[in-house]
């Protein structure tokens, strides 16, 4: 992917700012993006617990779709490989998956999964890292669960295991994997899946930020080695298609963040800077973005990043300021 490209496509591809509204410090964007192999692009944007979804396909008028979603404050999409289908999973008061027609935008199925708890508290509702990984050649959808494990002291921080659970597109489970212990804060670093190929990277504890490498087939777990010197991460990398390189979005809560190209041993190859406009009250009102992992077409030629931007105000705590999809 050309730098020029990344850059004209970062800069261009789409913006939507949400109304300002104050609330508590929410580190996930409301605002989600995904490509089809055909050509089709979806968004979708959550305000007041409903998610709104646009499907542009190439020569149709785009489909604008509404659905209730209780407690919504985050989402992520993706189409399946044939883009028959495209899911929206959205971190709400349950973990809810919406399914549409990847062709037409019609609704198709809509469930959810309870949140898993430890001593009667949500916890993994507070994980920050990505719940969807996308699907798997068989049309089926791989999630991330982010599992706590009980603990003798109640003092001691809980212990997480990452899970990876199956679904099919009418709601049925299929299967769960666990892939081991996890970082056990709530803005851990997040798994990252090559879709179509069976790689996983997992993260693990080092002096910065390191990931192990496996390879996942059917309950299968193997691991084939590491990816260190990863640091300042805004969100988990993207493993660009046919290629063995990760595209990554640097600049961790910094209002100035760039989209960066890394090797698989995590040196960086190449960056260009996110545009974004300046804030002249900063010494005032500190600023910062939380981005989403990038999204790369399947051909790896167009990427998207989704952001929020918040302000620290005095006067009224956590300020969202609008999020966009770049």
């Amino acid at each position: 992917m050309p730098l020029r490209r990344v850059a004209f496509v970062l800069s261009l591809l789409v913006s939507s700012a949400l109304a300002e509204r104050s609330f508590g410090q929410n580190p996930r964007a409301p605002v989600c993006v995904a490509f089809s192999a055909a050509g089709a692009l979806a968004t979708g944007t959550l305000n007041d617990d409903e998610l709104d979804s646009r499907l542009s396909v190439p020569g149709v008028a785009d489909v604008i779709t509404h659905t209730t979603i209780a407690g919504a404050r985050g989402c992520e999409q993706a189409f399946s490989n044939d883009g028959r289908w495209l899911a929206t999973v959205v971190s709400g008061n349950d973990l809810a998956v919406v399914i549409r027609d990847g062709k037409t935008g019609t609704l198709y199925k809509q469930f959810s999964s309870p949140w898993r708890q430890t001593d009667k508290r949500p916890l993994e509702s507070a994980y920050t890292s990505p719940f969807l990984a996308g699907f798997l050649s068989d049309n089926s959808l791989l999630l991330w669960r982010y599992v706590p494990r009980p603990v003798t002291d109640r003092f001691d921080p809980p212990n997480l295991d990452l899970h990876a659970q199956r679904w099919s597109v009418d709601g049925e489970i299929l299967s769960e994997v666990n892939l081991g212990n996890v970082d056990s804060s709530p803005r851990g670093s997040g798994p990252i899946f090559a879709r179509g190929t069976g790689m996983v990277w997992l993260p693990e504890k080092c002096g910065s930020i390191c990931y192990k490498t496996m390879k996942v087939s059917g309950t299968q777990i193997e691991e084939t080695g590491s990816l260190t010197r990863l640091e300042n991460l805004a969100a988990p990398p993207a493993l660009l298609p046919g290629r063995n390189e990760l595209l990554a979005v640097v600049g961790a809560q910094r209002t100035s963040q760039e989209a960066a190209f890394l090797d698989l041993s995590g040196s960086v190859q190449k960056q260009v800077t996110l545009p974004h406009f300046p804030n002249l009250f900063r010494p005032l009102v500190p600023d910062w973005f939380y981005a989403s992992q990038p999204e790369i077409s399947p051909d790896g030629e167009v990427a998207a990043v989704a952001r929020t931007r918040v302000a620290w105000v005095l006067v009224d705590t956590d300020r969202d300021w609008g999020s966009e999809i770049i």
